[in-house]
């Protein structure tokens, strides 16, 4: 028997799941700590050119996130023990991945 199955069986409810809305973005920032996680990152290196995270890191893409969530996009999901967040997955489409852009080739039939 796996681990996975193991802790949940003694722990079903142990973590729960939620995309980050607008109501849970002090969570987020709280997840991030006051660097942004990364070198100021805040999950926005990813989703911008190169050059504008360069010129953004730090409180300047800890705004962009925020700005994307009060736009209605659902950047990625928060991982919960408890109350507490305490994980974190991006999510997004390829064409949300500006950096990504300029190295992969897309096959479309």
């Amino acid at each position: 028997m796996s681990f996975l199955a193991v802790s949940k069986s003694f722990y079903p409810d142990m973590f729960t799941f939620s995309p980050l809305f607008p109501d849970r973005f002090t969570d987020f920032e709280r997840l991030f700590g006051p660097r942004g996680a990364c070198a100021g990152c805040w999950c926005m290196f990813w989703r911008l050119p190169s050059a504008g995270w360069l010129r953004r890191r730090g409180a300047g893409t800890r705004r962009a996130m925020r700005r994307l969530v009060q736009a209605g996009q659902v950047p990625g999901l928060l991982a919960y023990a408890g109350n507490r967040a305490i994980g974190w997955c991006a999510v997004a489409q390829r064409s949300n991945n500006a950096f990504l852009l300029g190295f992969l080739l897309i096959l479309t039939e």
